[in-house]
């Protein structure tokens, strides 16, 4: 790393820390990315799903409107760049289970805000004879799975090609904050942003602010033959990886000791796979990951009270994957140019 002062420092490269990076890079900003690679970051083993309407009540997702559009932009983008798609346009198929569930639904199809989601008379073929239980089908569209894992080691190797990532745990006893800006181990930066997800609640500058870590448990199963093309979310998510594989996850809970993969989980969700899989599957592996939820459930951002050159990139919970690129542009468009932070997810 060489002695020049650099704009930044970025703390983290989950999904947080990669988009603060792509927009850095688009603006030509110096920086330099301090992450550990830690195999079982959150970001690494999600879903990657864009889910335009969620919730027991199907109610259209925060301001996906304008989430979307760019979400898409930016994931053609990094894709173009790192020469890998990431990213899938898909339909998620959701089980209605009764006569109120259809109800509901078809209330939803009849507004204009929620309707321009919905799929009219969709096709369900594709899931006939493959599972059980569901007594009809929500179909959405503008849907999107982005596949995270790949996009953070292929945007990784492209930090390694220009000596732009440090591979270590960031120790915050060796920043120092300066009259013009910070340093650490000898590299000096205008700023710092900590994008380091659920570790944000040990940084000794921001971990007063609301975490709520959601830690949640994975199967990865090989089906032979793609039964299916699109995502299912009927009891638990199941959504395609590759030809073979499939991601399959339910809810999140908000006690646990570690970031272990738990085997009473593991089996909770092999158990409702049984229940409605029709089709011979193989689990092939079982990991887990902690979400950087906080209350409220929107991401935050912003400066630290008093030190202007701490900045945070947080609390992109379990919807990571379309909240990321509308709020990390927007960050840097208020470091950048002045543009002043909005005020449902500024941090203060």
């Amino acid at each position: 790393m060489s002695n020049k002062k650099l704009d930044y420092i970025i703390v983290g490269q989950g999904v947080g820390g990669t988009l603060i990076s792509w927009f850095l890079r688009a603006r030509g900003k110096s920086h330099v990315v301090i992450d550990n690679n830690h195999f079982q970051a959150a970001s690494k083993i999600a879903a990657g799903v864009i889910n335009p309407i969620t919730g027991r009540k199907y109610v259209k997702s925060w301001r996906i409107e304008e989430l979307l559009p760019f979400a898409l932009e930016t994931y053609k983008g990094i894709s173009d760049f790192i020469q890998e798609k990431i990213y899938h346009e898909k339909l998620i198929y959701r089980g209605l289970y009764s006569i109120k569930d259809e109800n509901t639904w078809e209330t939803r199809k009849a507004d204009p805000i929620s309707g321009q989601f919905i799929v009219e008379n969709p096709s369900t073929e594709e899931f006939d004879g493959k599972v059980n239980g569901i007594f009809a089908y929500g179909v959405l569209k503008q849907g999107m799975q982005i596949q995270l894992g790949k996009l953070i080691d292929g945007y990784r190797k492209n930090l390694e090609k220009d000596n732009s990532i440090l591979n270590e745990k960031f120790d915050y006893q060796q920043l120092n904050i300066t009259d013009d800006g910070v340093e650490y181990k000898g590299i000096k930066a205008s700023k710092v942003i900590f994008a380091e997800g659920y570790q944000a609640q040990f940084n000794p500058y921001f971990k007063h602010l609301a975490f709520e870590p959601a830690k949640g448990d994975v199967l990865i199963i090989k089906v032979k033959g793609r039964p299916f093309d699109n995502i299912l979310r009927h009891k638990v998510f199941i959504a395609p990886i590759d030809e073979e594989h499939y991601w399959v996850g339910s809810g999140y809970r908000w006690t646990f000791d570690d970031d272990a993969p738990d085997e009473e989980k593991g089996q909770e969700l092999k158990d409702k796979l049984d229940e409605i899989l029709n089709v011979p599957y193989e689990v092939v592996d079982h990991i887990a990951g902690i979400r950087p939820c906080v209350k409220g459930r929107r991401p935050f951002l912003g400066r630290h009270s008093e030190h202007q050159n701490l900045v945070i990139f947080n609390g992109l919970g379990t919807k990571g994957a379309s909240l990321g690129p509308y709020w990390a542009s927007h960050l840097i468009e208020h470091l950048e140019d002045g543009a002043e932070i909005d005020f449902e997810v500024k941090v203060s």
